[in-house]
């Protein structure tokens, strides 16, 4: 369960609920939840949730908004039978991810995210316009970046 998107839905999760002020609060969580980081790491996944730090409250996710084009970073989607690739710049692909797969797609199984590629899992019933039709609320113009 240490796989970066694994470990980011977790760490989602945990923000969601709120309270977090310190870092070494998320770690400790993160344990509990049988999530071993570095701090290095954890600063990482932060910074690339974009979790703001507000001074006497905490630790808060962005509000949930659609990634703008230039914050998306996608470079192409293409397809294959029941599986897409999403390719992505460097850094960029488990944070799409775990936006993906935040919130429950019909089209889509799940994801699996490198660096800079991501595997989408598609039911068999969908095709890929029904699938970036689904994307298109998070990712707008995904369109745009088909193969």
């Amino acid at each position: 369960m240490n796989s970066i998107s694994s470990r980011r839905k977790v760490l989602i999760g945990l923000l969601e609920k709120g309270g977090i002020t310190s870092q070494e609060q998320i770690q400790a969580l993160l344990q509990e939840a049988g999530i071993e980081t570095t701090q290095a790491t954890l600063s990482r996944d932060l910074k690339a949730l974009q979790v703001m730090k507000i001074p006497g409250v905490g630790y808060h996710l962005p509000p949930h908004q659609p990634m703008t084009q230039s914050a998306q970073g996608i470079r192409s989607i293409e397809f294959s039978g029941a599986q897409a690739v999403i390719k992505t710049l460097p850094g960029f692909a488990p944070a799409i991810a775990a936006r993906i797969d935040l919130k429950p797609l019909p089209a889509i199984m799940g994801t699996i995210a490198g660096d800079d590629t991501i595997l989408l899992i598609l039911r068999q019933s969908f095709g890929p316009q029904e699938v970036l039709a689904q994307l298109e609320p998070s990712i707008p113009n995904i369109q745009e970046y088909r193969i």
